[in-house]
């Protein structure tokens, strides 16, 4: 809730995509290695949360949705993000778990 309060939401979005992108660019073989598929579902969701936060005004506008309309469209989105990117956390963490025994 940082962009809805106390950070532009421009400015907020821009930092969780350079964060975003450095991660993958310093991780990527990892990522690739565990759940490469995970990753891209859970960075996907979470980007479609964003985009839909981002447009909901010119949804309901154009489509005549109303704001509970898109709010469980980005607040789904946000949780399937969540839940897969908990698998991925997981799978991660099982993973170095295993090079750890070896």
């Amino acid at each position: 809730m940082i962009h809805d309060r106390y950070v532009s939401q421009k400015l907020c979005y821009s930092l969780y995509a350079i964060v975003a992108g450095l991660l993958f660019l310093r991780h990527h073989a990892t990522f690739v290695l565990l759940q490469g598929f995970a990753f891209v579902l859970a960075v996907g969701f979470l980007g479609a949360s964003i985009g839909t936060d981002v447009v909901q005004e010119q949804l309901q506008n154009l489509f005549k949705f109303s704001y509970d309309s898109t709010q469980v469209f980005e607040e789904s989105f946000k949780f399937l993000g969540a839940a897969t990117w908990l698998y991925f956390a997981g799978t991660a963490a099982s993973f170095k778990g295993q090079t750890d025994n070896a």
